[in-house]
């Protein structure tokens, strides 16, 4: 049996159980009133009819009473009440003196004694005793009291009538409940079961999901309009589930076209910044006199500000669509810190402004986060205290605001004795293409996407970042980020060494084999530059088929692929390499090249093979540190 099934007769149980309970309870209180009606009525009556029959006695003999005809008063005693009220069992009558002149005990009981006199008029009901008792007054013609009729009757008749009507009532209480229950077992095959099975069908469709289901239909009554309407409502579910699945299918289109054309935009933009940033390298290498110096300065400056704006816009992209992931490794607060303030040094020493880097003494030198994450909102909130600030100083400060065993909660903070912001200001400069005026855009520059971002990637990481700003005097932006501790742990191999304790001892800065994959010829001559500066060796493919031959006529120590090549781009030339060339050239570092910095192209690099990844444009330093990386000496 299905558990729909069992929950189904389960359901028809209870519902004929309700059903009973109710009928039983309705019919015992209709019974219950019932007698309970015919007890009082019946009572009342019986003690109209004695006091009736005492009044009928009274008359009788008002003569007997007058002229003390005790013997004659006690024979209309006998007739009356023997011949038609067997009931009667105690009988007197008392003349004006309260004596007795004539005494009745029916057959059950003989008795020389009469109850007890109780002045008239007089009646009691003792239902639990069976006994009722009458006193009425005998009055003359003249309406004086003469004497007093004294009559004692069982309630045998009454016992009896309610013993009769309970085993009646019984009788018809059992035939009311049996019918009750088949005209019950009737009705559930009529009205509970069309409605059971509308419920176990609105579970299956919940279920399953499946709203083109409809429900057979064959009545007319109400319940046929609730099947009716319940088949209209899962037409209406249907017509908006599809429309939502279409707009779903539309959507993730749109979002992967989306991040298509951010990709496709990433790398047409990026790949001509590399080569405007490394030809400007380049030339600013070769010695030029001081006024060509100031016009590659300048368009290195306005290259960088470019490349600037393109990350805030990829990033805010990433941001929006959900793409963007935190990492965790070991953040060295130091280096940060320096790396931080040496992003703006040229600024800072043309505006000759003061740094200061506060540390409190409790803060971590390690701990474990994201630090590219950091080092963006650090070098965002410090390069905009360095732009609005003409003279004076920039404070950059980090300290400890809550500590446990396992975390850190830091605060960040940049001050600076800048222009300020107008209080009215502040609370709009987080929102995204929000500056504090159109004055400050057209001074400073800047699209209002920095602030936006750092807010974003604050909070997605658990923070809050707040800022207290005075006009013409300066501004304080703070964040703090709970940060997991770093427990540094020296791990000892017990037993001897043996064998070769480097793979490879040469220096990873001079000799190496390095194989250039690169379509571009401006970018084959940039990268070669820059290899051959790190005094490596440099061979150049065209397109990554000639990467994958070049590589299985000769050795190599490294492979620099671009992702966008002719013939097999960087891609299918890593699987390529990866699946059919034999070790140790299977096994080579693979670095690719790529102009998108879309998480899903990197992922997309990782997962074709390759061992890391840089992004155009990339300085000298960035290259050798990847480089370096891969080709150290390993322990």
């Amino acid at each position: 049996m299905s558990l729909i099934s069992f929950k189904k007769r389960s359901i028809k149980t209870q519902i004929l159980a309700v059903i009973m309970l109710i009928s039983s309870v309705a019919l015992a209180l209709a019974f219950f009133f019932f007698l309970v009606y015919d007890f009082f009525y019946v009572k009342n009556k019986t003690e109209e009819q004695i006091n009736s029959l005492a009044q009928v006695i009274a008359s009788n003999n008002k003569v007997s009473i007058e002229f003390n005809y005790g013997q004659t008063a006690e024979q209309d005693l006998s007739n009356i009440l023997m011949r038609d009220h067997p009931n009667i069992t105690e009988a007197c009558i008392y003349d004006s003196s309260r004596t007795p002149i004539a005494v009745y005990f029916g057959s059950t009981q003989r008795t020389n004694k009469p109850a007890s006199y109780r002045m008239p008029p007089f009646t009691e009901f003792n239902f639990p005793d069976n006994y009722l008792y009458v006193y009425r007054a005998i009055e003359d013609d003249y309406g004086r009291k003469v004497g007093t009729v004294y009559l004692k009757t069982n309630l045998d008749a009454l016992y009896q009538r309610l013993y009769q009507y309970s085993i009646v009532l019984t009788i018809i209480y059992v035939g009311v409940i049996a019918l009750t229950y088949l005209i019950s077992l009737w009705s559930q095959r009529i009205i509970s079961e069309p409605i059971l099975s509308l419920a176990e069908n609105t579970k299956v469709i919940s279920e399953e999901k499946d709203y083109s289901f409809r429900i057979p239909n064959n009545r007319a009554d109400e319940i046929g309009v609730l099947i009716n309407g319940f088949n209209e409502m899962l037409g209406q579910i249907e017509e908006q589930n599809l429309a939502l699945t279409f707009a779903k299918e539309q959507a993730e289109q749109s979002s992967k076209a989306k991040e298509q054309f951010l990709a496709n935009m990433s790398h047409e933009i990026r790949t001509p910044m590399f080569a405007v940033m490394g030809l400007t390298d380049t030339l600013l290498e070769t010695g030029p006199n001081s006024k060509q110096r100031e016009h590659l300065d300048h368009i290195k400056v306005s290259a960088e500000h470019l490349l600037v704006l393109i990350n805030d816009i990829l990033d805010l992209s990433k941001i929006e669509s959900g793409m963007l992931s935190f990492e965790e490794s070991v953040i060295e607060l130091t280096p940060l810190l320096e790396a931080v303030t040496a992003s703006s040094s040229q600024k800072i020493n043309q505006k000759k402004l003061l740094v200061k880097r506060s540390v409190a003494p409790n803060v971590p030198k390690k701990f474990l986060g994201d630090s590219v994450r950091l080092k963006q909102v650090l070098i965002n909130l410090f390069s905009n205290a360095v732009k609005f600030t003409e003279t004076g100083e920039v404070e950059l400060g980090v300290e400890v605001l809550d500590k446990t065993d396992h975390d850190y909660e830091l605060n960040f903070f940049v001050r600076d004795t800048g222009i300020g912001i107008p209080p009215e200001k502040q609370e709009y400069i987080f929102s995204i293409f929000t500056q504090a005026s159109s004055d400050t855009t057209r001074k400073y520059g800047g699209t209002g996407l920095g602030l936006a971002i750092c807010r974003q990637l604050v909070e997605l990481q658990g923070g809050q970042i707040k800022v207290k700003s005075e006009l013409g005097i300066g501004s304080t932006f703070s964040f703090s980020i709970r940060y997991k501790a770093y427990q540094e742990t020296l791990v000892v191999e017990q037993g001897n060494l043996t064998g070769k304790l480097f793979e490879d001892d040469r220096p990873a800065s001079v000799g190496r084999r390095i194989l250039l994959a690169e379509d571009v010829e401006i970018n084959q001559m940039l990268v070669s530059n820059m290899l051959i500066s790190f005094q490596h060796q440099v061979s150049v493919a065209q397109n990554g088929l000639m990467a994958f031959q070049m590589l299985a006529e000769k050795d190599y120590d490294l492979v620099l692929m671009d992702v966008h090549m002719p013939e097999l781009d960087g891609y299918q030339a890593t699987q390529k390499i990866r699946q059919e060339l034999p070790e140790p050239k299977r096994s080579i570092p693979i670095i690719a090249i790529t102009a998108s910095a879309l998480k899903t192209e990197l992922d997309r690099c990782i997962s074709a093979g390759m061992n890391d990844y840089i992004s155009k444009p990339f300085n000298k330093q960035t290259l050798q540190e990847k480089i370096a990386a891969h080709l150290s000496p390993k322990v």
